[in-house]
């Protein structure tokens, strides 16, 4: 082989090293925002995971972090696992937010067609079981709230108690970090909710969030967040 072939294949193999050491570079560490309409709201301007994205490029990190929103209004538990390989699994993110309960406690309230809590334990591991397979990252979410009186709601903030429980023991088991929103939410309403208001607070009707409640959400899962990036 002459010498001026033998530098022309150095050349290319010089070249090749440095695309692919670029192409390394520049892969991000994707994060799915695993949800319901709140999620699926929560990517819009002034949106939680939006918000989440200002922290991000506030913290420098923007080069190396891909927030991506998997948020369908209506979503139960039950949905959320239906769809997991499709929307999550086959997707490879590094780091999932799992923020789901609200509709499963909120539907048997209002429709009857919510999840018993015994199967919302059982699916909600089922999810986090399946991620933790696959090496994913979870940060699990506590649904926040129900009707912002916690007086006058008192069967569903106790549900959201009971399901915030069911949440934290899976998470325990397999030593995932766990965002308590519903007691974020409490603290809030006991020094800015002193007139006992049922929504505008922190939701617009008692349970999609307002801009305060988006940013309220967003700065509770970036005190977990910003150590998985």
């Amino acid at each position: 082989m002459s010498l001026s072939l033998k530098l022309l294949f150095l050349l290319v193999f010089v070249a090749c090293m440095i695309i692919m050491g670029s192409n390394l570079r520049k892969k991000k560490k994707k994060i799915i925002f695993l949800g319901d309409s709140i999620t699926e709201l929560g990517v819009r301007p002034g949106g939680y995971v939006t918000v989440v994205s200002d922290f991000v490029r506030d913290a420098d990190a923007s080069e190396k972090v891909e927030l991506v929103g998997s948020g369908i209004s209506g979503n139960k538990v039950t949905d959320i696992e239906r769809r997991l390989a499709q929307d999550v699994l086959l997707r490879e993110p590094q780091v999932v937010v799992l923020f789901v309960g609200v509709n499963d406690i909120w539907h048997k309230q209002k429709h009857g067609t919510g999840t018993s809590l015994d199967l919302f334990v059982q699916c909600f591991e089922s999810i986090v079981q399946k991620m933790h397979n696959a090496n994913i990252k979870v940060v699990a979410c506590t649904p926040a709230v129900i009707g912002e009186n916690g007086m006058e709601n008192k069967e569903e903030w106790d549900e959201l108690e009971a399901y915030g429980k069911g949440i934290k023991d899976v998470s325990a088991h397999y030593d995932i970090p766990v965002v308590d929103l519903h007691a974020a939410f409490k603290n809030y309403y006991e020094i800015n909710n002193t007139g006992h208001l049922d929504e505008g607070v922190l939701t617009t009707d008692g349970v999609h969030l307002n801009a305060a409640g988006n940013r309220l959400v967003a700065e509770e899962i970036w005190k977990v967040l910003k150590h998985f990036i």
